[in-house]
């Protein structure tokens, strides 16, 4: 895909996370996916934290018995009436291509949302403090968020002992993160290795 093509909008915004109606529904970006908003020189980074869809506020959704792409075909004054969203928490910027961290600024209403290439989701995996905001952020499942993340993670370091020594380290980082919580670990790493089989 390439590196102009936005996924979404932001319609919605606060200092931690953001709202983005999807541009399309094919091109909705799975829960755990890393996103970027770019800004000039500044590229803001998420993750993708949830997924909705909705109609006409004025009528009731009715079940109409087929898959999407079939009722689109069929039915393709529907693509207008329905409206898909995605929400995601930030987690850094670049400037200049350095992975910074903590965030200066946020990104602004209409603000086009892209998917992060291999190569910036690599530059944001080197500073494992990004894992901080998935562990503590509010009203967000942590847990599928947190392991998610890892699978892309370890599949892009490599199924072998570079990724699994990445897993190991990003481990222990959740673990001092989130005091010690060993529910919370033993549950991500069992989505983890649940998805890796």
């Amino acid at each position: 895909m390439s590196d102009t093509t936005y996924i979404g909008e932001i319609i919605e915004n606060t200092d931690s996370d953001f709202i983005a109606m999807a541009k399309d529904y094919h091109q909705l970006p799975s829960v755990g996916s890393f996103l970027k908003i770019t800004l000039g020189l500044t590229n803001i980074y998420a993750v993708t934290t949830s997924l909705a869809a909705g109609g006409d506020d004025n009528r009731m959704m009715m079940a109409m018995g087929m898959p999407l792409d079939e009722l689109v075909t069929k039915q393709p004054q529907i693509a207008d009436v329905l409206t898909f969203q995605f929400t995601g928490v930030l987690i850094g910027f670049s400037e200049t291509g350095v992975y910074k961290g903590y965030l200066t600024n946020q990104p602004i209403l209409h603000s086009f949302v892209k998917r992060c290439n291999e190569a910036e989701i690599l530059l944001i995996a080197q500073d494992m403090n990004f894992l901080n905001t998935l562990v503590h952020a509010k009203d967000i499942n942590n847990i599928e968020i947190l392991a998610a993340v890892l699978r892309t993670l370890y599949c892009l370091k490599g199924e072998g002992p570079v990724g699994y020594d990445y897993l190991v380290c990003a481990g222990k980082k959740i673990l001092s993160l989130s005091g010690y919580d060993r529910g919370l670990i033993n549950s991500v790493f069992a989505k983890v290795d649940s998805q890796r089989r």
